[in-house]
């Protein structure tokens, strides 16, 4: 599952067994996160995730329409 924490989105899993969150990847100061759906493979050794990082800024812009 992917969670958003501090500057952006780590992903988590959750055995069924227990459903004890383990944090699985850490992008630290990065701004990141999940660009589209996690997948996993068939023998549940591996996660796929696309993900992007950025920063995002808003701008104000006067006088564009006269």
């Amino acid at each position: 599952m992917p969670l958003d924490d501090r500057l952006g989105t780590n992903i988590w899993v959750a055995p069924t067994a227990d459903g004890k969150r383990r944090q699985i990847t850490e992008f630290w100061e990065k701004r990141t996160f999940i660009a589209c759906r996690i997948s996993w493979s068939s023998d549940g050794k591996c996660v796929f995730a696309a993900v992007g990082e950025g920063d995002a800024d808003i701008v104000q812009m006067d006088g564009l329409l006269n």
